[in-house]
């Protein structure tokens, strides 16, 4: 059965429904330019494993931010927008949850289910909520 979590954590997402990623972005302290250029053109997800180490990719307005870890390993991290923060990302089933420290605290769950990706992320009190389809 853990092989078959395992594989359902590959693949690539399209982006379908975004609840309040403007507000969640604010909150973390993204200029507004960046998140204007955050919403151009469609937003892509890829999720590889490969052994105990795991990439996700994520590609939104003409760029890519990829990150690359091993779980329940702190590593340093750099948004978007300059801001360093630690990482640590933990996984419990189908679900990868990813908490950020470090001035701007955030946490991002991605939780698999089938060919679906649903992504929650919270800093303070905001929430937002991404839905993504598995393609190909």
């Amino acid at each position: 059965m853990a092989a078959a979590a395992a594989t359902t954590l590959h693949g690539n997402y399209k982006l379908v429904s975004s609840d309040n990623f403007d507000g969640y972005l604010k909150e973390i302290g993204v200029p507004e330019q960046l998140i204007a250029l955050g919403n151009e053109g469609d937003a892509l997800t890829e999720i590889h494993q490969d052994g105990d180490r795991y990439t996700i990719g994520v590609t939104a307005g003409g760029k890519t931010m990829q990150l690359k870890f091993k779980l329940d390993q702190q590593f340093d991290e750099t948004l978007p927008h300059g801001v360093k923060v630690k990482t640590v990302i933990t996984r419990k089933g189908n679900t990868l949850i990813q908490t950020q420290s470090g001035g701007l605290d955030s946490v991002i769950i991605r939780e698999f289910d089938g060919d679906q990706l649903t992504v929650t992320l919270k800093a303070g009190s905001v929430i937002s909520i991404r839905k993504y389809s598995k393609t190909g």
